[in-house]
């Protein structure tokens, strides 16, 4: 019998941007004309499409890798693509997305926001929760409770917005920068 070629429908260019699921099993990724899309690691076969207008510039994968979440201008779209396939937006923001975040628990969206710092969001109501000035990098504990401000070394309460910690030499925080 001919054997397929898997390789038909990976990206035959770089992607501008992407990310891989927490299991490995998927990557997402996004070139500047073209829409978003999850292709499946081992055979490169495209999954799903999001047809979307915009540049995308950012890409998450939520812990459980059902939901995909980007930025895309002055907005974010979470976008389930295992499931009905629809997106819901959060935007309007003053200037462009520089970096997303799901918390470990899948409870919380984080946005850094050029020029104005973190903005917060429950994943389920997509509520508002608290605004963080001045932060724009961060690295959540695994419990998904806390973070660390890579910029200011501070320990923040995700659920209260809260300070609960100060690490003395914020050098320390370049060693937690993974992402």
């Amino acid at each position: 019998g001919k054997k397929e070629d898997a390789s038909a429908d990976r990206p035959a260019r770089p992607m501008a941007t992407w990310a891989f699921s927490p299991d490995e099993n998927y990557f997402v990724g996004a070139r500047q004309e073209s829409p978003v899309a999850v292709w499946e690691r081992k055979t490169g076969k495209v999954l799903a499409e999001w047809k979307g207008d915009g540049r995308v510039g950012q890409l998450a994968f939520s812990p459980n890798g059902r939901t995909v979440v980007f930025g895309c201008g002055t907005a974010i779209r979470l976008w389930d693509w295992k499931g009905d396939g629809k997106g819901r937006e959060l935007g309007n923001f003053p200037d462009g997305v520089e970096r997303l975040w799901f918390s470990p628990d899948g409870r919380w969206i984080v946005v850094a926001i050029y020029k104005e710092g973190l903005r917060i969001w429950d994943t389920e109501s997509l509520k508002e929760g608290y605004r963080f000035k001045e932060e724009h990098s961060i690295c959540f504990y695994p419990d998904g409770k806390r973070f660390v401000s890579l910029d200011t070394g501070t320990i923040w309460d995700v659920t209260t917005g809260e300070k609960r910690g100060q690490l003395d030499d914020c050098a320390d925080c370049v060693a937690l920068d993974v992402s």
